[in-house]
């Protein structure tokens, strides 16, 4: 399973993205939160995912999957769905928790799921599952060829049901929310995680094999304003085990 963050940034979005950082990628001015697997499945379609499409070469014509995490409009930019849906070669299949009414548009299936149903496609298995945030949020359980990815933006902590439904799945690689930088106290503690936080969920996640013992966690939508730059965090984080994502990182996960 191939992974690329077309974006990691929350939405305090840096003006430079319309000026020195306009066709460029850096850590210095994240685009909105987003995730492209294996060229085919996306996940989040903001405000600037387009962008990094073109910026990096990439071609949006071969999304066949959105996996939408919930509707703000940093993550969820109707403009963009469509034009997005506009380029591919098939109808694009947008998932979303049911209950939203997102606006209808020419090219898309729309696929409402519900928390803790799993669905399956030609590419993937997926299980939706109950997240901590607000405008109908999810997070994603997705299995290709035998890897098992975690992704759990936007979201504070874990909902009991979904850390049950995660125990023992041994995942490959956990994407997090990390919004908050590295300090006590901020007020978004109820749907978003500060460095502290998933310092604790962490420990967690590896005494209840959530995570493989050789499995990655990555931390991504970090905002501008909450965290230290880049250059200084990285570094720190990875001493600890984790990877912080910036714009254009692409790995490749193993199951």
């Amino acid at each position: 399973m191939q992974i690329r963050f077309m974006g990691t940034g929350a939405a305090d979005f840096s003006e430079l993205l319309e000026t020195e950082y306009k066709d460029i990628l850096s850590p210095k001015a994240r685009r909105s939160s987003s995730m492209l697997i294996n060229d085919t499945v996306l996940v989040d379609c903001g405000p600037h995912v387009l962008d990094s499409f073109r910026i990096q070469g990439l071609d949006p014509s071969k999304v066949t999957d959105l996996l939408v995490t919930h509707l703000h409009s940093d993550h969820y930019n109707k403009s963009n769905v469509a034009k997005l849906a506009a380029q591919c070669k098939q109808p694009l299949r947008m998932w979303y928790r049911a209950g939203a009414t997102p606006t209808p548009m020419e090219n898309v299936v729309f696929c409402p799921v519900e928390p803790g149903e799993t669905f399956e496609t030609e590419h993937m298995k997926c299980v939706a599952l109950a997240a901590n945030h607000k405008s109908f949020p999810l997070h994603y359980d997705i299995e290709i060829d035998g890897a098992r990815l975690f992704y759990g933006t936007d979201g504070a902590w874990l909902l009991n049901d979904t850390f049950y439904a995660m125990m023992k799945r041994n995942y490959h690689c956990m994407v997090l929310d990390a919004t908050v930088g590295d300090y006590n106290g901020d007020y978004r503690l109820g749907e978003h995680n500060s460095i502290p936080m998933i310092r604790l969920m962490a420990a967690s996640f590896r005494s209840q094999n959530v995570v493989a013992e050789d499995g990655v966690i990555i931390l991504t939508h970090l905002a501008r304003t909450l965290h230290k730059p880049h250059s200084e965090i990285a570094p720190k984080l990875a001493e600890e085990g984790y990877t912080v994502a910036y714009d254009g990182l692409c790995m490749n996960i193993n199951g």
